[in-house]
């Protein structure tokens, strides 16, 4: 492909996403699971040329519905919230490579090759579950990866990991998947970036108070895992402050019923209290929300800016591929505690990778050498799961 039709293919693919951002709000009434694909010519309106997006000559796109009515859809527009352009191959996903399934991905990124696999080091490395344990995948631009190998040294049932590096040192935890309702559900390892990131040094469960299991039933009696990890080298452990903390973990809490996401806090990395008790580090949505259920964040900086990112759905009580993974949200906070939704909610819904996705969840956020990008898991309608990748082409 051309680098003029690249870039017109790319502003087609941003449009798409906005279509959705603006149905959302009400002031465009478009069916975007009728849109099929994106050509570039201008239809003669037959019947296979209906409900889809076309750029024409006068470099604008246009949407020709059912009827054959034409209407012009500007691509330079743009919403106080991010909009995506997809730079995945054309296969629509980056993860997995080999693996039977890729979900809950955890990415970190250096400009420099740092991450070891004990042979080479990478620019990129990826944590994710594989189906029954985790995996781990290397690369160098993050949208070609190496196979993907078993990470070794931590329990073969964990998975729905969180990450963060300090140093030379990965820590990741991950969820035990054969202890929910114990603060030993989650667990904390630990690997070398400079000699073998695929094989933790250390693998230990957390204590404390961040769950208590029975015989209270709220949202501290059990945890799908972790969600996200803020680690802070010169802790002051202010009470009205997780961030102050050492460390400050957002997790997974749930009632058996119900799932939402958490704070925690911790001096060692090992003993977790809970911090604001019950209230949610962003509410749920009530029932029939769209996130009636949140499992999954992703929080990152800009200026003064705390954005999120989060998985919602309308729970599992109304369907097992409801649970949080309807789609992404985002919201705002001046300092990572107190969230504000954005109104347009959701801005990626889960027919965004495929047109009758099950599942879109897990956002992981990262910062590369052109901007911001989102990893972010689908399911598709075969029950397959991937990894897609998506670059945050406008964040205002």
């Amino acid at each position: 492909m051309s680098e003029k039709n690249m870039k017109k293919f790319y502003a087609l693919l941003a449009t798409s996403l906005l279509l959705a951002s603006l149905q959302a709000r009400g002031q465009v009434e478009i069916n975007t699971n009728a849109i099929d694909f994106i050509q570039q010519a201008t239809p003669a309106c037959p019947v296979a040329g209906r409900d889809k997006l076309y750029a024409k000559s006068d470099n604008e796109i246009y949407y020709i519905n059912s009827a054959c009515v034409e209407t012009k859809i500007s691509h330079t527009s743009s919403v106080a919230a991010p909009i995506f352009t997809n730079l995945i191959p054309e296969n629509g996903y980056v993860l997995p490579v080999s693996a039977s399934r890729a979900y809950f991905e955890n990415v970190l990124y250096s400009p420099t090759a740092i991450f070891n696999n004990g042979v080479s080091a990478f620019k990129y490395i990826a944590y994710f579950g594989n189906g029954t344990g985790s995996s781990v995948a290397y690369s160098n631009d993050g949208e070609t990866w190496g196979n993907e190998v078993t990470v070794s040294g931590i329990s073969a049932v964990g998975y729905h990991s969180a990450t963060t590096l300090v140093g030379t040192t990965i820590h990741l935890f991950y969820w035990d998947s054969s202890l929910n309702y114990t603060p030993a559900a989650i667990r904390h390892a630990t690997m070398n970036i400079s000699v073998n990131a695929s094989v933790a040094t250390s693998d230990n469960p957390l204590s404390g108070t961040y769950i208590h299991g029975a015989p209270t039933i709220d949202l501290r009696y059990g945890t799908n895992g972790p969600a996200q990890l803020f680690y802070n080298g010169s802790p002051t452990n202010v009470p009205t402050n997780c961030y102050s903390f050492q460390w400050c973990m957002i997790h997974n809490g749930n009632d058996g019923n119900n799932e939402a996401i958490l704070f925690a806090t911790s001096t060692d990395g090992l003993n977790f209290s809970a911090y604001n008790g019950l209230n949610e580090v962003v509410p749920r949505g009530i029932y029939p929300a769209w996130d009636s259920w949140i499992g999954s964040v992703a929080v990152w900086i800009t200026g003064s800016t705390w954005n999120m990112f989060y998985g919602g759905g309308i729970g599992t009580t109304h369907g097992s591929d409801t649970n949080f993974g309807d789609g992404i949200g985002y919201a705002t906070s001046s300092d990572g505690l107190t969230w504000t939704k954005y109104a347009a909610n959701p801005i990626i819904f889960k027919t965004y990778s495929f047109k009758s996705a099950l599942r879109l969840y897990t956002p992981s956020v990262t910062k590369e050498d052109d901007g911001w990008k989102l990893y972010y898991t689908a399911k598709s309608s075969a029950g397959k799961y991937v990894v897609s990748k998506a670059q945050i082409n406008v964040l205002q």
